[in-house]
């Protein structure tokens, strides 16, 4: 007995496959005209003051110049922990103020 094909399983392929491509035609008629997306210019940043670099430079070099003085025990007293915390200090601050600088 041979098995007859039924109509209506090919009608309804053929039905979804006619909305897959009315559906794909919408959704470029939707993009159509816009192009690739581009990103938007970036914000420009207002550029440092010139205290700003002068100021990150000191802090590093007057906390170097504490730190190496320190250890060669030219500061006052013998080689203490706070003259190195204190070159520390200022090194760090140097930095912090580095990141910020545009």
């Amino acid at each position: 007995m041979p098995q007859s094909k039924s109509t209506p399983s090919k009608n309804a392929s053929s039905k979804s496959a006619s909305s897959k491509s009315a559906s794909s035609k919408n959704a470029s008629s939707k993009n159509k005209g816009k192009g690739r997306y581009t990103a938007p210019p970036p914000k420009k940043t207002a550029a440092s003051p010139l205290w700003f670099g002068v100021a990150i430079t000191t802090f590093l070099l007057v906390g170097l110049l504490i730190v190496v003085t320190n250890y060669i025990g030219l500061l006052p007293g013998d080689a203490e922990n706070r003259y190195l915390i204190i070159g520390l200090v200022f090194i760090s601050l140097g930095f912090m103020m580095a990141t910020g600088y545009h």
